[in-house]
């Protein structure tokens, strides 16, 4: 199975929408006690929204993550999941994926300027 690749431009009701911001979404399964508090890599809570498969597994990362948004897919495997997330969001939504383990995120503000 592909990723579904989509352009972002227009509007959809009734998806999350990130306006002028963007959200860092993490998929993830089973590894709520190995990821690390998202907020220490050094961005906001609310820019962070992790996706896992189940209700029992949102109450544990909710636990590990508590001011993390933490949505459900009830989907098995990494595209599967993957293409859902995008579903979710609005068309226009500014959307960063990354796997469970990264360990740092930086920002470029301005030329050459990373934080």
């Amino acid at each position: 199975m592909k990723l579904k690749i989509k352009k972002v431009s227009g509007v959809a009701s009734g998806k999350r929408a990130t306006g002028s911001s963007y959200k860092i979404v993490v998929p993830t399964m089973g590894r709520y006690d190995k990821v690390k508090p998202l907020t220490s890599l050094g961005l906001p809570a609310e820019r962070f929204v992790l996706c896992v498969n189940d209700e029992d597994e949102r109450s544990k990362y909710m636990k590990a993550n508590p001011d993390v948004e933490v949505i459900v897919s009830n989907k098995r495997g990494c595209m599967p999941n993957r293409n859902w997330i995008l579903d979710q969001f609005e068309e226009g939504s500014k959307i960063i994926m990354v796997d469970d383990d990264v360990e740092g995120l930086f920002e470029l503000r301005g030329k050459g300027k990373a934080n």
